[in-house]
């Protein structure tokens, strides 16, 4: 037999790969927005209420925020300050329920241009200064630590259309 046919009949295969990625639950979501501050109260909220991308949140301007009939459309996505259309090439409105409106409307403050949510420069948020600053140390204040190396994409498949914000 030949020698390299040994070698490779000893390889293991790959251990499965979950399915799907696990998501916050609505508790957790709706406990991320309340202890969010400043901004990002209103960016995690649209997160759980939403299910955007991150980059698409990066890329939101205040004009594709209708407040009054509560839907936001997505037309660009912001990824590490490089600026391209959403998945697919695909223009799409999200519906947000009333306490996301809320949220936002408490951020823009009558802002009527440029981004919805941004740097102290006012360059696009980055996901890992995001990340790092804001959502880690929500989750480590939490008692139990074990979501604490998780990104916004756990937003993505927890997010419905109830409300992410606990009356």
């Amino acid at each position: 037999m030949f020698p390299w046919v040994i070698r490779w009949s000893k390889v293991e295969p790959p251990a499965a790969v979950q399915a799907e990625p696990p998501s916050f639950t609505q508790d957790q979501m709706a406990a991320i927005v309340e202890m969010g501050r400043g901004q990002y109260r209103s960016l995690f909220a649209f997160a759980a209420g939403g299910g955007p991308r991150f980059g698409e949140m990066a890329g939101l301007q205040v004009e594709d925020v209708n407040l009054d009939a509560g839907v936001v459309t997505i037309r660009r996505s912001i990824v590490e300050g490089v600026k391209s259309p959403p998945k697919n090439d695909k223009i799409r409105n999200v519906p947000i329920d009333a306490s996301v409106v809320t949220e936002i409307k408490k951020h823009l403050n009558g802002r009527k241009s440029g981004l919805v949510w941004q740097s102290n420069r006012g360059t696009p948020l980055r996901l890992n200064s995001v990340l790092k600053w804001q959502l880690k140390p929500i989750l480590k204040s939490w008692e139990s630590n074990s979501q604490v190396e998780t990104g916004c994409t756990r937003f993505d498949t927890g997010a419905s259309a109830t409300s992410p914000i606990q009356e």
